[in-house]
């Protein structure tokens, strides 16, 4: 999967195993089939949102030993072989069985929980409770040949690729009907001797031709520098390529260039400067207009900074991405519209999409989607669900928008969020790359990844290789000289035409007009009457709406840095702001500690942006710190130092609040005569006339 920060490859999660190392590179349009170091195996991630199977219980000794024996896996090709000393895995085709290079230890990491069933015949694998579960039958021993120590030719390694790809490739009729015929016609061409770069070529040319986003070869570790496999570009990327040859420039620098694009379009236009960045830069929200909040996400992992020689887990990728989403969530709280952008996501964890989508799902839980094996005979199908979760939510109309580069999790995320009534699919149809990746090391070394599974809605529709189609149609990356800026321009369109409309109050009921006779004794009607009064007054004077506009804004905005009263106002009347001035003086009480030290740590602890634009001038952001009395600063150590400052003032007024607290608390616990008799002659003074002489009257019966 392609950075879209930095163009750096990054793993891909969604492939449904691996054991074997893989390359660093990436897939052309940033869909990488292996990723992760060459040093690291990249271990196994079954992916699906919340499944509506049952929930796996927790195993316990004495059940553990049913789990021994030899199985053999419905679909995916796998033969697992449990015992007490560890857990090892093959592989099957029909051209012959072979060791998996994985060690006992990688296995158990890749099929950690494991449910016997009562019959003793089956056994069910799954890589996390309530996610995608893999059903195995008992078979009295492993194949012949299965651990034979053997020389594969290329003839042998050309076999094990076809029957790889006939046995499990879930889409040829879309993608390829006569491939495997075409790559039949080629097995002339091998012969058991022939040169590995020559075979590399001829199964790249193979796949390339299939045009299938999950489809990758990796080539072994002492040959990865030289054999690489790229598919062919469609869509945005053929248009960026078209840019690049068009400028005598790299296709990857232009891709780079168009991403940093993108993201600046992001953060000036669709935002205006005042949007946030979090989640290793691979999350932006903030509000694109009154009232209408946007969420960008541009990958389903990556969330944090990867460190050499090991890639995150899927848990810790969630555990970064939840208080982004909170935060979000609660600051989008009053909003009457939410933007979610991922016309521009690259694809990750199933499981990231799931956390995204529960956080619009209002209501009762509803069914997102089935998902099922290619040659898994008798494996249950498996439905995946969308239920409410107790956290930061959003259940207003949301419209997700999506477009050709939209591909594989993010995909699935489309799909998910497309089951919910309040959710609007807007722009142009995905890449239609739904299945996982079947991750399947060769005999020679060298790894293939291939489609395997079949995702289709709650109306058994497929939408593999030609994409989810959108409820709305938006173009979000056009050709021709506007693709750096086509996405800014058509989101910011987008937020502009969901701002909610002023509730205007009703028109007041005019009152009956007396009839004014004209001419002879003729009475006029009420038309009549209306007309003659405008063609005797003046033409009502006209304002050009632009030119309103445009003074509007300059009023707003302080060009020295925050809002203008009226600035401050208009916001409240459109958002129900509260906004005050900034703390330009020295804090030096409770209140203005809170107020500075907050503002200071949320603009400058993470800032959302750059200090200075490509001119060196200060942006918005760095000018917003004069508003509360402090430097402008021109780099992040700047911003830094200000952050630093918040936290102090922070600090402060958490310290006052402290000490504060036992003195309220002997102030109120005891009941002085003095302070008694003072309530008495306030509530004295504030009653009426009437009765302060019944009191006194009360008071005389009594005495």
């Amino acid at each position: 999967m392609m950075s879209p920060i930095s163009g750096q490859a990054t793993p891909t999660p969604r492939a449904v195993y691996s054991a074997r190392p893989a390359s660093t590179r990436s897939a052309r349009g940033g869909v990488s089939g292996g990723g992760g170091s060459r040093r690291v195996a990249v271990l196994l991630v079954l992916t699906g949102l919340l499944a509506a199977c049952a929930t796996p219980q927790a195993v316990s000794k004495a059940s553990a030993a049913d789990g021994y024996g030899v199985w053999r896996s419905r679909g995916y090709g796998w033969l697992l072989t449990v015992t007490p000393e560890g857990l090892r895995l093959h592989h099957e085709t029909a051209a012959g069985c072979y060791p998996d290079p994985a060690t006992p230890a990688e296995v158990e990491a890749l099929f950690p929980f494991r449910y016997p069933k009562h019959d003793g015949k089956t056994l069910v694998v799954a890589a996390e409770k309530n996610r995608s579960d893999y059903w195995f039958d008992r078979v009295p021993a492993l194949p012949a040949g299965c651990d034979a120590v053997r020389a594969w030719s290329a003839l042998d390694v050309f076999d094990v690729f076809r029957a790889t790809f006939a046995e499990h490739y879930a889409y040829f009729p879309e993608r390829g009907p006569d491939w495997l015929a075409r790559l039949d016609a080629q097995r002339s061409r091998v012969t058991p001797d022939m040169d590995g770069r020559a075979l590399f070529t001829l199964f790249a040319d193979a796949l390339r031709s299939l045009n299938d986003p999950h489809v990758e070869l990796l080539a072994d570790e002492s040959s990865v520098e030289t054999l690489q496999y790229e598919p062919a570009a469609t869509g945005t990327f053929a248009m960026l390529e078209q840019a690049a040859s068009a400028l005598g420039r790299p296709p990857k620098e232009v891709q780079r260039e168009w991403m940093r694009a993108y993201r600046d379009g992001i953060l000036q236009t669709v935002l205006r400067g005042e949007g946030h960045v979090a989640a290793n830069q691979r999350v932006f929200w903030g509000f694109a207009a009154p009232r209408v909040a946007y969420l960008n996400v541009l990958t389903l992992g990556g969330f944090i900074d990867q460190v050499e020689g090991r890639t995150p887990t899927l848990a810790e990728e969630r555990a970064t991405l939840q208080p982004v989403l909170d935060e979000a969530m609660t600051a989008f709280e009053g909003a009457e519209a939410l933007i979610l952008d991922v016309s521009n996501n690259r694809g990750g964890y199933d499981g990231v999409a799931h956390d995204i989508a529960v956080r619009f799902a209002g209501g009762r839980p509803r069914l997102a989607y089935y998902k099922e094996a290619k040659g898994a005979k008798g494996a249950p199908l498996q439905a995946f669900v969308v239920s409410r979760w107790p956290l930061p939510s959003f259940e207003g109309p949301v419209y997700v928008v999506t477009s050709d580069v939209t591909v594989s999790a993010g995909e699935v995320l489309a799909l998910s969020l497309r089951a919910l009534p309040h959710i609007t699919l807007v722009g142009t149809p995905t890449r239609g790359a739904f299945s996982d990746m079947l991750i399947k090391p060769l005999p020679n070394g060298w790894t293939v990844s291939l489609s395997n599974e079949f995702y289709t809605n709650v109306e058994s529709q497929n939408f593999e290789a030609r994409g989810l189609p959108p409820q709305r149609p938006l173009e979000v990356f056009s050709d021709g000289k506007d693709l750096w800026h086509s996405h800014a321009r058509a989101l910011r369109a987008l937020a502009d035409s969901l701002v909610p409309r002023r509730r205007r109050p009703r028109p007041r009921k005019q009152a009956a007009c007396h009839v004014v006779p004209s001419g002879p004794g003729r009475p006029t009607s009420h038309a009549e009457a209306f007309t003659s009064v405008r063609r005797g007054a003046r033409p009502m004077p006209t304002r050009s709406p632009t030119r309103k506009s445009v003074t509007r804004t300059r009023r707003l905005k302080d060009p020295k840095g925050g809002l203008t009263a009226a600035g401050r106002e208009w916001f409240h009347e459109k958002e129900g702001a509260n906004l005050k001035p900034g703390v330009k003086g020295e804090a030096d009480t409770p209140e203005k500690m809170r107020r500075k030290g907050s503002f200071l740590r949320r603009h400058f602890a993470h800032p959302r942006g750059p200090m200075v634009d490509a001119k060196g001038k200060p942006t918005r952001l760095a000018l917003s710190a004069r508003a509360w009395g402090e430097p402008v600063p021109k780099d992040n150590a700047g911003a830094k130092r200000l952050a630093t400052k918040g936290t102090k003032l922070l600090e402060r007024y958490h310290a006052t609040q402290e000490r504060a607290k036992p003195a309220a608390k002997r102030s109120g616990a005891k009941k002085t005569r003095t302070a008694v008799a003072a309530r008495r002659a306030t509530a004295k003074k504030r009653a009426s006339p009437t009765a302060r002489k019944t009191a006194t009257r009360k008071r005389a019966k009594l005495s």
